[in-house]
């Protein structure tokens, strides 16, 4: 339950007790009291609205722990949900978004586009030689070269843009209203970002396919694309991004 509906709840409490004292003062006691007993004499005004006041301050009293412990409830429930989220949509090891994720955004884009007429660009990265480095180095020493990768990308690409771990040291990047010549742009500013940094393993190189979606293309197709874009790069000698024909 929602705060805004918890407390709405608590005011209509509220609201209902007031309600029924006011019917009850104004309207209902006289007609009861003087069937029940003839010899009964109506409260002043100045009483009634004493009693009404009355009740609505302790009811107010009562309501208070409800109010603070369900609002306390609430926030750690609101936490608790946060949380699943972050975890049922976030790779755990480099804190992108997971496959999963990045699929259904896929998805709402391709759907999106169909509908609207707009086009989007999908970026695969993979990491030049990583097996060798894994091998050399361990594995430990290539999940930290994967994370601090996913960081970099992280810090340079747009705010609209959306990363994700695609799968082992692969990474995808959706580019909501970018065509292919922008998202070659952007894929080239990451492949040098990385290419100029020092890492504990000495400098990497990442080979990058670029491909815009076109109005025959679905989920699949746009990333088989990518893909094989991804792969003429690793052909040509690494380091290099390729933009789909």
């Amino acid at each position: 339950m929602s705060k805004k509906k918890y407390y709405s709840y608590i005011c209509i409490i509220l609201l209902t007790v007031v309600s029924l004292s006011l019917v009850w003062e104004f309207w209902l006691e006289t007609p009861v009291q003087v069937f029940l007993d003839e010899g009964f004499e109506p409260e002043s005004l100045a009483e009634r609205w004493e009693y009404i006041i009355t009740i609505t301050f302790f009811v107010c009293l009562a309501l208070i722990y409800p109010v603070i412990m369900g609002g306390k409830l609430i926030a750690k429930q609101d936490r608790y949900y946060d949380e699943i989220k972050r975890l049922s949509e976030r790779d755990h090891l480099t804190g992108l978004y997971n496959r999963r994720k990045i699929n259904e955004d896929l998805v709402r884009e391709v759907s999106r586009s169909k509908r609207y007429g707009h086009t989007f660009s999908t970026i695969l990265l993979d990491i030049d030689c990583f097996k060798e480095t894994n091998d050399e180095f361990g594995h430990t020493v290539g999940d930290e070269l994967l994370v601090k990768i996913s960081e970099i990308i992280g810090n340079a690409v747009r705010a609209s843009d959306i990363v994700g771990r695609w799968g082992g040291d692969e990474i995808l990047i959706l580019c909501p209203e970018t065509n292919s010549g922008d998202a070659y742009f952007l894929a080239e500013k990451l492949r040098k970002c990385i290419e100029g940094h020092k890492f504990g393993v000495g400098y990497k190189a990442v080979s990058v396919g670029v491909s815009e979606y076109e109005s025959d293309d679905d989920i699949e197709s746009i990333v088989v694309k990518t893909d094989k874009a991804l792969y003429l790069a690793k052909q040509q000698g690494k380091n290099r991004v390729v933009r789909a024909a």
